[in-house]
Formats: C-alpha cells, structure tokens, sequence
C-alpha cells in the first residue's frame, strides 16, 4: 500500500523529478521560481522542513537535481551559466563546492550517475550536448570520452547498473543513444 505521507511541501513551480536521499534524510527540488532549488530535511516529529537556501542559490532556473550516491553532493543543473552548480553537503547546510572543472555549454537537462559513483553524466542543449566527469571524493573533473556526440538537445541520461552501457535521449533520430563504455577512465 501506498499512502500519502503526513505533510506535503511546496516549491512552485517544479521542473524536474524531486530527488530523496536514502532514508528519507532530505529531500531536493529544482524549479523556475528563485531560489531554484529548495532542499528539505526530514524531521520525525514534523516530517520534512524547508531547509536554509544556499548563500549562492543556482542562477537560473533549476532543470534538473541530484544527489551522489553518498549523499555528500547535490547538483543542480539549470538554464543560466555556468549551468551547474554543486554543493557539498555538512549536515543540513549545503555550501558550494568550487570543484568542479569544465562546466557544461548549455542548459543542463539531466544528471545521471555510473552505479559506483565514480561517473557523472550531464545531459545539455548545445553541442557536445553531453558533458561527462569523474568524481574523485569531492572533485569532478571533466573528461572527453565520447567520440560521437548524441546529434541534439540531450533530455535524458540513464547508466546501466554496472556502468557499462550510457543510454541517452535526445531530440533529434534516432531519438536515443547508446553508448558503451570501455571502463577505461584516463
């Protein structure tokens, strides 16, 4: 059974799937609506509250939000440079992280992960159209792994559990992707 939970939060106007940590911990929400990107915290006596907002919100509107695996960063992906911002996470504050290298040349769309955390694919609007980084602790580092970019606006990004097959869709025939990876990182 599932059944609606004692409290519901409102953000505005939501642009994207909201994000849950694992155990109900917190709770992420990009949207148009300044600041565009709301991150609640789960609290038993009161379910989730509206956490404070970042001191550097992202700048533009919030397409897309996700947090890594271990909970330790949240990105958010949005329509104005640099396109993504990310935060580390210390408790319930969540501060930006000034490691990131290489941004995206677009609007970022999506923001899927390799199973082991190791990756981070971000989907965008302008050409290459997908940017890839690793991750190292709290570090991303772009990389330029794919020979054949997708041939338009990148909207979705889905990574196999073992990483090895990149499936994205786009806008453009033949409308989705696939890509294996090798499982070579340099």
């Amino acid at each position: 059974t599932v059944a609606q939970g004692a409290s519901s939060v409102f953000v505005g106007d939501a642009t994207s799937a909201p994000e849950l940590l694992p155990f109900r911990k917190f709770l992420a929400v990009a949207h148009v609506g300044s600041p565009f990107a709301t991150v609640f915290g789960y609290r038993e006596e009161v379910d989730f509250v509206k956490l404070e907002s970042p001191e550097q919100p992202p700048t533009g509107f919030g397409m897309e939000i996700k947090f890594t695996g271990d909970g330790k960063l949240l990105l958010v992906g949005h329509a104005i440079p640099p396109f993504l911002t990310v935060y580390e996470r210390k408790k319930d504050v969540f501060d930006p992280a000034t490691t990131v290298t290489g941004f995206p040349t677009g609007q970022v769309n999506s923001i899927a992960f390799r199973g082991d955390g190791r990756m981070v694919f971000v989907g965008h609007n302008t050409y290459p159209y997908i940017t890839i980084y690793t991750k190292n602790k709290l570090v991303l580092n772009k990389v330029d792994l794919i020979d054949k970019p997708p041939p338009g606006n990148v909207n979705g990004i889905a990574v196999s559990s073992d990483g090895y097959y990149i499936a994205v869709a786009h806008e453009k025939a033949p409308f989705v992707t696939m890509y294996l990876f090798d499982g070579d990182l340099s």
